[in-house]
């Protein structure tokens, strides 16, 4: 279940929140022009990314929380990548 799209914290932006049961699921959607293995998140916003997923982690500590990447590319295919932030 869709909680908020484009959920706003002081440290940025997550494009989705969902929750389900006893997990909140973090979701960042990043399209690439080229291959999907490029790195598609840049340095300083994946910081920012990890801050708020600590943020949501601490919040509501007595959920499961978990970041995820979602990679699209232009032929349309979606790579889900589960441990990419390493939380």
């Amino acid at each position: 279940q869709m909680v908020q799209r484009r959920w706003n914290s002081p440290w940025g932006e997550v494009d989705g929140v969902y929750k389900r049961a006893q997990t909140i699921l973090l979701i960042e959607v990043k399209y690439v022009q080229g291959s999907w293995w490029v790195d598609p998140v840049a340095k300083g916003q994946k910081k920012r990314l990890l801050k708020i997923f600590h943020e949501m982690v601490e919040r509501f500590h007595q959920y499961e929380v978990l970041l995820w990447l979602m990679v699209v590319t232009p032929d349309g295919s979606i790579q889900v990548l589960t441990d990419y932030f390493g939380e």
